[in-house]
């Protein structure tokens, strides 16, 4: 493989995965049961296991299904694996996996406090 091939293989492999992320409109949208990954702000905690996420198309529920254990704040960036689940009450996401994203300055702010 040449290089040109090989920056073309590397482009489409991040275009892809950027391009996968959903937004709150979006996720609405999708049917019950649908596959989803979203980025946004955690806009409210409501307990270890339930939190709000905005972005800037809305908000939405998050239960967190797996056993992973994740400690959140509001105001905290985190990107969400996970499935629609749709039922009277409204849409959110059942979360297979929680990544806090965090810039190098909050990583080195967390471990000074920790």
């Amino acid at each position: 493989m040449n290089n040109s091939v090989k920056v073309v293989a590397v482009a489409a492999t991040v275009f892809l995965s950027a391009s996968a992320l959903a937004e709150v409109r979006d996720v609405k949208a999708m049917k019950n049961g649908a596959h989803v990954s979203i980025t946004g702000t955690v806009d409210k905690v409501q307990n270890e296991r339930e939190f709000v996420l905005r972005d800037s198309t809305g908000t939405i529920g998050v239960d967190i299904e797996s056993e992973q254990s994740v400690v959140l704040k509001q105001g905290d960036n985190v990107t969400i694996n996970g499935i629609i689940d749709k039922d009277l009450l409204g849409t959110d996401i059942d979360a297979s996996k929680v990544v806090v994203n965090k810039n190098v300055a909050q990583a080195l702010g967390d471990a000074i406090e920790g």
